[in-house]
């Protein structure tokens, strides 16, 4: 009979034993106060997928060249660091100092970590007479970059 009992006893220690993250508070006490409990654990989690962090380098201006008479385009190499794929984006605003079409656009807009080169370029075609000719260096647009999470 003791026996039995022993083995009853071991199998109901056993079984307890097995479940995982069981909070058990055994005797309260007649005071009232916060009592710590054995398993007080709980994991936080968080998905990092979407949170980036992008350095991108730009050498300097864009610089035009003449393609053909109304047209004219220029490419820069642009160094971007990124840790998750990204898309780039980039739209044009002219300054109204040269009127035309402007138009700007990645060769590849695609970046994958830890990064690498991306060629921006810039097309000014239908390209309306400056005015006074002999100018240097005349800013005639602007390039915004955005950046998107793959």
């Amino acid at each position: 009979m003791i026996e039995k009992l022993v083995t009853v006893i071991l199998a109901a220690l056993l079984g307890s034993a097995v479940q995982a993250q069981v909070v058990k508070v055994h005797h309260w006490p007649y005071e009232l106060f916060p009592q710590p409990l054995q398993a007080n654990e709980i994991p936080v989690k968080l998905d990092l997928g979407l949170l980036s962090q992008c350095l991108i380098h730009i050498p300097g201006p864009i610089k035009l060249k003449q393609v053909n008479f109304r047209t004219y385009t220029g490419c820069v190499d642009l160094e971007v660091l990124c840790n998750s794929s990204l898309t780039l984006h980039c739209t044009v605003t002219p300054t109204g100092a040269v009127g035309g079409e402007y138009s700007a656009y990645f060769a590849d807009p695609h970046v994958d970590p830890p990064g690498g080169f991306a060629r921006l370029c810039v097309k000014l075609s239908e390209m309306e007479s400056p005015g006074p000719a002999g100018q240097t260096d005349v800013t005639v647009a602007f390039v915004k970059l955005r950046v998107t999470p793959r």
